[in-house]
């Protein structure tokens, strides 16, 4: 006989655990990219030469994430609020453009 009664009751439990062991992978992947994303943030910071204090109040001062990696639409920038220019980011220079 191809199926044993027990069949079906073994592949729901496999399922729940394959899909348990894959929330808790895609959950520390999460984490580890969030740590990753505020550690560089923080040396970003320290590279525009704030100081430890002015990089503690301006992280205090974020918004506590709920999970998501995206920010909500307020919380992006505008082209009236536009993000600072990175010091070690060449000015923007014009491409040249040949006409053949």
């Amino acid at each position: 006989m191809l199926f044993s009664p027990f069949a079906i009751p073994v592949v729901a439990i496999l399922g729940a655990f394959t899909y348990l062991v894959i929330q808790a992978v895609a959950q520390a992947i999460s984490q580890a990219r969030r740590h990753r994303m505020d550690v560089e943030l923080k040396i970003a910071l320290a590279e525009r030469g704030m100081s430890a204090a002015e990089i503690e109040r301006v992280v205090t001062a974020m918004p506590a994430r709920s999970g998501k990696d995206f920010p909500e639409p307020s919380e992006r920038a505008t082209p009236s609020s536009p993000l600072p220019p990175h010091k070690s980011l060449p000015p923007h220079q014009p491409v040249p453009h040949s006409h053949a």
